[in-house]
């Protein structure tokens, strides 16, 4: 994929999340210093605050998209009996069961109108026999066998309700979303390959979708499986230089609910809410290892770095801050290198419209040995949002 053809994909995304961006400048300012991630509830439950991705969000936060009503245990930081999730228009869209702070029992989740997503059963915190996946229509869409480390398609029906796959043989064809920033710009991808006895066989096929006027499938990456086994894989030309996370292509649709558990939280940015702030610190650990960056000992400092930005998010002029006694001038040549190779960030908004701005990159280096892991940075704008 070309530059301008990803830079294009972004600016379409960016576009759409305008009215977003607008109202989330009025939250940001109604907010208190210190973000409220949860409160009491009546009945002495309580009731927690997610985006769509289970982070915790402040009560207030314009990417708030899950309430948590359940009990607590604030000893064990751990939930406790009946927990049931609520999207912004009130609905149920989990219930589930907890004891002792693990997963117990049947498990269901609901789409938007109310039909059932999935369900599944747990047992001491591990989903065991089968997971069903119905379309928003009611219909069936996948159920597949949990084993101890691994699992079986046992059935799978199109969107046009025809069967693909029965008792474990046919062939498995499904869109799933990308979700979080991406180098690529896509959201969506299809999986297509052979099943036989419910495993991955033969040859396997990923493609980037597009969905517009007409649909565009992008190869990606062929698969080589063995009886469920990886045995080899290949990418595609004209991929090689972005970072891709070959975790993004999963085979079932994902839920996150279980983040829920570990209480992360995110602030109430864009940067944080798209994950564009963890994609730049991963491109950061890649460009580092590429190049077998290694440093003399083990060290933790914080860098920071300014870069103008345009309003369809090219950047120029990205230059490290005081890093005189920091860093040695091998040293700040790599990282100024490292810095020049993002192409694109997310533009600055005021009032609903793009704007050129100035954003200070701020993030911590750290290596061990021969590891090396950067957290997610730190953006701030200093113009828009």
């Amino acid at each position: 994929m070309t530059t301008e053809k990803s830079n294009y994909i972004h600016m379409k995304k960016a576009i759409y999340l305008i009215t977003v961006l607008s109202t989330l400048l009025f939250s940001l300012k109604a907010q208190d210093n210190k973000p409220l991630y949860f409160e009491k509830a009546p009945n002495d439950m309580m009731r927690f605050y997610f985006d769509q991705n289970y982070y915790l969000v402040d009560k207030n936060c314009e990417f708030k998209y899950i309430e948590r009503v359940s009990s607590f245990d604030i000893k064990t930081n751990k939930f406790e009996g009946l927990v049931r999730d609520f999207d912004p228009n009130g609905r149920v869209i989990l219930s589930g069961q907890y004891q002792n702070g693990k997963k117990q029992g049947d498990f269901k989740a609901y789409h938007p109108n109310g039909a059932l997503k999935w369900e599944s059963t747990f047992v001491d915190d591990v989903a065991t026999g089968s997971w069903k996946y119905y379309y928003p229509d009611g219909k069936p869409m996948l159920f597949i066998t949990l084993g101890p480390s691994d699992f079986h398609i046992n059935q799978y029906w199109d969107r046009k309700g025809q069967q693909q796959i029965k008792d474990g043989e046919g062939t498995y064809d499904i869109d799933l979303p990308i979700v979080g920033f991406t180098e690529h710009g896509y959201t969506r991808f299809n999986r297509r390959g052979k099943v036989k006895n419910g495993l991955p066989e033969g040859l396997w096929y990923v493609s980037f979708v597009e969905e517009g006027k007409r649909r565009i499938q992008t190869h990606l990456l062929t698969e080589q499986y063995e009886n469920g086994q990886l045995n080899g894989q290949r990418f595609e030309e004209g991929f090689n230089h972005l970072l891709i996370a070959k975790e993004d292509f999963v085979f079932t649709p994902n839920d996150y609910f279980p983040r829920a558990e570990h209480l992360l939280s995110k602030k109430c940015s864009f940067d944080e809410f798209t994950g564009f702030n963890i994609f730049i610190a991963n491109k950061f650990v890649q460009y580092l290892e590429q190049f077998s960056f290694q440093s003399n000992q083990d060290i933790e400092t914080a860098l920071s770095y300014h870069v103008k930005v345009s309003k369809k998010g090219i950047p120029s002029s990205a230059t490290l801050l005081d890093t005189e006694n920091i860093l040695s001038k091998e040293e700040k040549n790599i990282f100024e290198r490292m810095i020049n190779q993002i192409g694109y960030y997310l533009p600055s908004y005021s009032e609903g419209e793009p704007i050129a701005d100035t954003l200070i990159i701020t993030f911590t280096l750290q290596t061990k040995g021969e590891k090396t892991h950067i957290a997610p940075v730190q953006i701030q704008r200093q113009k828009g949002i």
